[in-house]
């Protein structure tokens, strides 16, 4: 996988979607890591990558950290001819039970 960094949206762009559940596994454990003192900010952007890497490896049409002119949308994904915004926040603790999605 090739990431690179778009300057002028600050958007973090992958060139080439994960191979493999272990590659996902191992970005998301550097990210939990925060390995090499990333930023917040930064570790945001390598999430949301993160997000679109696992659903196009999927066969799900993803783009990460898309701006517009009302905003920016972590995830955006076309799933059953429909697009879909997905909002993701990182939080250092366990969200609590009422706030978790049922199944």
């Amino acid at each position: 996988m090739t990431e690179r960094t778009d300057w002028d949206t600050c958007a973090v762009i992958i060139d080439q979607p994960p191979q493999s559940d272990a590659d996902l596994v191992s970005r998301y454990g550097d990210l939990r890591n925060q390995v090499g003192g990333m930023s917040e900010s930064l570790r945001g952007m390598r999430f949301n990558a993160l997000l679109a890497n696992a659903l196009v490896r999927d066969g799900i049409e993803a783009d990460a950290d898309q701006r517009g002119p009302h905003g920016e949308v972590d995830v955006a994904f076309c799933y059953d001819g429909t697009w879909w915004l997905l909002e993701a926040k990182w939080y250092a603790d366990p969200v609590n039970e009422p706030f978790r999605a049922r199944g």
